[in-house]
């Protein structure tokens, strides 16, 4: 019983979290983003904590300072009344019954056994940043543990799986975030919530892996976009997507390739304040590798693989067989993943919208996406039946996260405005 207590409290606390002063996120006039937007400053706060190797217990004290300060302040700005709308009591249910879950089932994947929990231990044991490069894969980035170690260590029970339950809870915001873009009735957001919920109720959510992480910041990432052709290219959105990216940059190595991806493809199609984007896009690009030499992180993007790439040996990876094998075991993943069948499918419908801007990038990103998908595993150095067996699925649970808008849009595009 009190360790359900303490689940209930610590989801809690999430809330509270996520939910900055108006007077923080003013620049922002849609309700609907305050908690996407709250959940990405605070995690680039923490993000420089980690940096700067401040002390557990003081990034403790400072996420209780927030929770008091934005507790006041949801009864000050009658935040409450949204809290007590029933499709947000629904996503506390839902991510209470997950929690509950994964308190029972406390199972972790394999790279979450071997990596990512372990660079978590180093922050609960009073390690900081510069230790990593002591512990197995330097050449990954951390964020995601160090999330995980803040979480699980802030709960009153300490038990390491109340970080995981941070991971369950950016899961569901993300998805909820999304289906707020509907052009739809509250019934059919609440559908198509449960409906995702239920087709992305797998192993990435509850095991420590970081792909959830990647998927859920995407998906903020992709609604800041629709923010920032609303807002005219306001600069404070500007600094958020930027903000974003360099989340994404510190979570997973792959995460890394496709912010560079997606960021070529809005790019191509922004219509105005490239520069703006372009010169914070370097910006933060060279800050990533600066840091990393600083804390004397590997920066091989998968150490151990690719290394036989030059011409030389093009024609041992350039062949039918490899090519054929990957075919197959792409569409074996595609049904563990199948959402990423119907991202396919809905940006062929849409495609009639091709000079709308956001269908112009999310096309572009995808196909470039995909085409990054085939030669990552074309050029591998990794047995490559094991390579995809084992990762495949993972990588293309990511490439969803960047690209389910597709389907929000092409539901608004037919105006499906009523469930019953």
């Amino acid at each position: 019983m009190t360790e359900i207590v303490s689940i209930i409290f610590h989801i809690f606390f999430l809330i509270v979290l996520s939910h900055l002063p108006n007077k923080i996120i003013f620049f922002s006039k849609n309700e609907d983003l305050h908690i996407p937007i709250s959940i990405v400053l605070l995690s680039f706060v923490l993000l420089l904590m980690s940096f700067l190797s401040i002390d557990l217990k003081i990034v403790r004290y400072f996420l209780w300072i927030v929770f008091f300060i934005n507790l006041f302040f949801i009864f000050f700005e009658k935040k409450y009344l949204y809290l007590k709308n029933i499709r947000f009591l629904l996503f506390l249910v839902i991510v209470l019954v997950l929690s509950l879950n994964l308190a029972v089932n406390l199972k972790l994947g394999w790279d979450a056994q071997n990596y990512w929990i372990i660079k978590s231990l180093n922050f609960v044991n009073g390690e900081n940043v510069y230790n990593l490069k002591n512990l197995p894969r330097p050449d990954y980035p951390y964020f995601g543990s160090y999330l995980w170690a803040v979480f699980s260590s802030i709960s009153f029970l300490g038990h390491e799986y109340f970080g995981r339950i941070f991971y369950i809870y950016l899961f569901c915001s993300s998805l909820f975030t999304i289906c707020n873009l509907l052009a739809s009735e509250n019934n059919f957001k609440v559908f198509l919530f449960l409906l995702l919920i239920i087709i992305f109720n797998n192993n990435f959510i509850f095991q420590g892996y970081q792909e959830v992480l990647v998927f859920s910041y995407a998906i903020f990432l992709t609604y800041f976009i629709f923010e920032f052709r609303n807002s005219l290219g306001d600069e404070k959105i500007i600094s958020l997507i930027l903000i974003n990216f360099f989340i994404l940059f510190w979570i997973k190595n792959e995460a890394f390739i496709f912010s560079v991806i997606f960021f070529i493809s809005m790019l191509l199609f922004l219509p105005h304040k490239k520069i703006n984007f372009l010169i914070g896009f370097i910006l933060i690009i060279l800050s990533r590798i600066f840091l990393y030499k600083i804390f004397h992180f590997d920066l091989d993007l998968q150490a151990g693989n690719y290394e036989k790439i030059n011409l030389s040996y093009l024609g041992e990876f350039v062949t039918i067989d490899r090519i054929l094998t990957i075919a197959k075991y792409t569409i074996f993943s595609s049904f563990k993943v199948p959402i990423i069948i119907l991202i396919v499918v809905s940006n062929f419908l849409i495609f009639s919208l091709k000079n709308n801007f956001i269908i112009k990038v999310l096309t572009a990103n995808l196909f470039l996406s995909l085409v990054l998908f085939f030669f990552a595993y074309l050029f591998t150095t990794f047995p490559l039946s094991f390579h995809l067996i084992t990762s495949a699925d993972r990588l293309l649970f990511q490439i969803v996260g960047f690209n389910i808008i597709l389907i929000i849009l092409l539901i608004n595009k037919f105006k499906i405005k009523k469930l019953f």
